[in-house]
């Protein structure tokens, strides 16, 4: 899997975004998916762009794996139009529930009487499945789940505290920390061109330029 991570795409090669959950629904798993790059000209075609989460946040009432599922298409979407100006061209629902795998009866039933489903799904053009990608890591004889391994700190640790300010207007990321020898006031500022990742690139920009460990607030971009 790890493998499989790029951070690049080829242009020529169509977008798949793939959804894999099993419950309980509550379970951080859920949230899992990856949208996927394959083409027949390569070996072992395998492309991750990018995993995408459902919020830590989401309402107690969204508990439901429709409700889930039409979150995260609703987010997914948004953020390929922001990454690549396009759409996926299949959209995999590989999910599970008490009874078993979904069906297509079931799927079609949900998608024509679910009004949110409906709304998430607007102007798409491409296909919508339940099978498993064309590719070794789906196949049905191997058995894997996909789990989030937090480095998060629930307390505040007794080190550097940094924040960093994402800009999607100005294309600028901003990085601010008090310097405890001289207790000062430090800033580092970086133009961010050509991507619209800037929250995520200034995160990269704070890791790499404080290895140890750091308290880090971040604020919202705009």
């Amino acid at each position: 899997m790890a493998t499989r991570q790029a951070n690049r795409c080829k242009s020529d090669l169509p977008f798949k975004f793939i959804i894999y959950a099993t419950p309980p629904w509550g379970d951080l798993s859920m949230g899992e998916s990856g949208e996927i790059k394959k083409g027949q000209d390569c070996r072992d075609p395998l492309f991750i762009i990018e995993w995408v989460f459902l919020s830590d946040h989401r309402s107690k009432r969204m508990t439901r794996p429709q409700e889930l599922v039409t979150e995260l298409i609703q987010k997914v979407r948004t953020r390929i139009r922001e990454l690549a100006g396009c759409d996926f061209e299949c959209i995999h629902i590989l999910i599970e529930i008490n009874s078993g795998q979904i069906t297509k009866a079931m799927l079609e039933h949900l998608i024509h009487e679910n009004e949110a489903l409906q709304f998430a799904l607007d102007s798409y053009t491409g296909q919508i499945s339940i099978h498993q990608p064309a590719h070794k890591l789906f196949r049905e004889q191997i058995q894997f789940k996909l789990s989030l391994k937090s480095v998060q700190s629930r307390r505040p640790l007794k080190a550097l505290t940094i924040s960093t300010d994402p800009s999607r207007a100005s294309h600028k990321s901003v990085i601010t920390w008090k310097d405890p020898q001289i207790q000062q006031q430090e800033e580092d500022t970086a133009a961010v061109e050509g991507s619209p990742q800037v929250a995520e690139l200034v995160a990269v920009r704070a890791f790499e330029k404080f290895p140890e460990l750091f308290n880090w607030s971040q604020i919202q971009p705009m």
